[in-house]
């Protein structure tokens, strides 16, 4: 992997730590909603749903998507179109910025929006509604009218064209459409239902939420915002008929984690076609690889017959793309993360895990795995562990910098692809968090696991308190060698670039046995693979 050592955790939790923050519930429910933000029945899905999904956080991994439409534009950013016109597209992205930049507060945001009446110019006052301060509203404002705002919705729209999502609303429930009604006692039932499918006791507010429900009289799905052209008015003997094809799905059997996730939405998006998984090892899946060149895993093959099907079109620029006779899926986050790394030796028992050392969500995610290796360390001895953070390197070319002249055209060399060169190190929340990774970094490369984790728990007590790393580490010569020297910085430079061999772009997440992911810290049960079978263990779907 790199020249980071691998603790043994036979003595390396010899030290007695202070338990971390008791972990969230080991699997969540993925809860889809794809709405255009003026439609009077997203608005309506929405002021049911989002208290739902409150009351039951703790079990929901949700994601607020907006249907529209999108273009390339003469300046190289995209053209956007909606339903409902230019305020709505100006809405959306107002919407999508409040959920990146608050999203503690975004739901209470389009809550008081769609209660003051959503075409209303002043989306400010519906924003101190919700409890936003000066500050926040102009940040929401800033990147709702610039580039950031504009790429975060594109993003968006590429998520519910690869679903087929084009009525408002579409909900998408533990994978599979929702079909209910929209009631907030609905909506918890449903969810209560998908917690129960996966083996988690609901919780108490469930029973308060069926009883709401039965009071209720029984309501489906109902009407929906959908443009003409989607298939709204046209008549069922003129629509176009779904084409039959074939589609090849090559995975590693060997690996329950790693089963191929989109076989649902497959399904639904081309009704009449043939689903058949291939196993890598077979000849057929070797053929597969092979003529496509695969890296990764599952590879998704569609026969060429997919052209004559409806939803080819809409989905050709932002999900498929073509390679020999067939067509591939792309990926990526808004289609699918792989799961299988082909180029790399499986070595087993060994997890390395990726973090963003300021960030929350992988302060909860060490906070687990400490109390995690704390409990279970008998049992885990033979496991190997390594601490990797979540960079990227900035290679500045100084040709393209330096002062014009007229001199030569500068002589360039295919080592610019390498990565060989040493560039400018970038994270997400700037020079503090590179700090940050450094000094973790150094202390688990001279120290063994222990000394890392009482520091992790002491340092992530008050994350906001810029001098609590000083209070909580007093580095021994090595590790302030590491830290003032190139030899961390060096470090970090080897997780930038096996961040950007894997494609990583979230934390956190782990990879397993060095070939298995990333997986999403919480889209899979990593307490079952820790302690089970290497890479045969049955997991939650992603």
């Amino acid at each position: 992997m790199n020249a980071k050592k691998e603790t043994f955790f036979a003595a390396a939790l010899a030290l007695a730590l202070p338990l971390a923050q008791a972990g969230a519930a080991p699997g969540k429910i993925k809860f889809d909603l794809y709405v255009m933000s003026i439609c009077p029945y997203g608005i309506t899905a929405e002021n049911g749903a989002f208290p739902a999904i409150k009351s039951l956080a703790e079990y929901v991994d949700f994601n607020l998507l907006f249907i529209g439409g999108q273009a390339p534009g003469p300046d190289g950013m995209p053209t956007f179109t909606a339903l409902h016109g230019e305020p709505e597209t100006q809405e959306n992205i107002r919407q999508v910025c409040a959920m990146k930049l608050t999203p503690d507060k975004y739901m209470d945001y389009i809550l008081a929006r769609n209660k003051a009446g959503v075409r209303s110019p002043d989306w400010k006052g519906a924003a101190t509604a919700a409890g936003l301060d000066a500050a926040k509203i102009a940040k929401i404002e800033e990147c709702a009218k610039g580039p950031q705002g504009a790429a975060w919705y594109s993003k968006s729209i590429e998520a519910s064209t690869a679903r087929g999502a084009n009525s408002s609303p579409t909900i998408d429930i533990a994978g599979k459409p929702f079909t209910g009604g929209r009631s907030e006692a609905a909506v918890s039932v449903a969810i209560c239902d998908a917690i129960a499918a996966g083996g988690t006791p609901p919780p108490a507010v469930c029973a308060t939420a069926r009883l709401a429900a039965a009071k209720e009289p029984a309501a489906s799905a109902g009407s929906g915002c959908e443009p003409a052209a989607a298939g709204g008015g046209q008549p069922a003997d003129t629509a176009p008929k779904p084409a039959v094809f074939d589609i090849t799905v090559v995975t590693e059997e060997s690996c329950k984690a790693c089963a191929p996730t989109l076989l649902d939405n497959m399904a639904g998006l081309h009704p009449a076609a043939k689903l058949r998984t291939v196993d890598a090892s077979s000849k057929d899946g070797k053929d597969l690889i092979k003529l496509h060149r695969a890296k990764t895993l599952p590879l998704y093959v569609l026969e060429s017959k997919v052209e004559q099907d409806p939803n080819f079109t809409r989905l050709l620029p932002v999900a498929y793309y073509k390679s020999h006779d067939s067509y591939l899926i792309r990926q990526g986050p808004t289609n699918y993360f792989p799961s299988v790394q082909l180029n790399r030796p499986r070595v087993p028992r060994r997890l390395d895990v990726f973090l963003e050392s300021h960030s929350l969500a992988s302060v909860q995610a060490e906070a687990d795995l400490i109390q995690f290796l704390t409990q279970e360390a008998n049992a885990l001895k033979d496991l190997t562990i390594s601490f990797h953070f979540l960079v990227s390197e900035a290679i500045e070319d100084a040709a393209a910098t330096a002062p014009g002249g007229g001199g030569s055209v500068r002589v360039a060399t295919l080592a610019d692809l390498s990565g060989g060169a040493e560039g400018a190190l970038v994270s997400a929340r700037g020079e503090g968090e590179i700090e940050e990774n450094v000094r973790q970094l150094c202390l688990f490369q001279h120290h063994s696991i222990g000394p890392l984790f009482t520091y992790l728990t002491c340092r992530n007590r008050s994350l906001s308190d810029l001098d609590s790393a000083q209070r909580c580490l007093t580095p021994g010569k090595e590790v302030k060698r590491c830290m003032e020297t190139q030899e961390g910085k060096n470090l970090l430079r080897q997780d930038a670039r096996l961040s950007k061999e894997l494609g990583l772009s979230r934390a956190p997440v782990f990879l397993w046995e060095n070939r298995y992911g990333p997986f999403g810290f919480n889209e899979t049960d990593w307490r079952s693979m820790l302690r089970g079978t290497p890479a045969t263990v049955a997991l939650k779907p992603k």
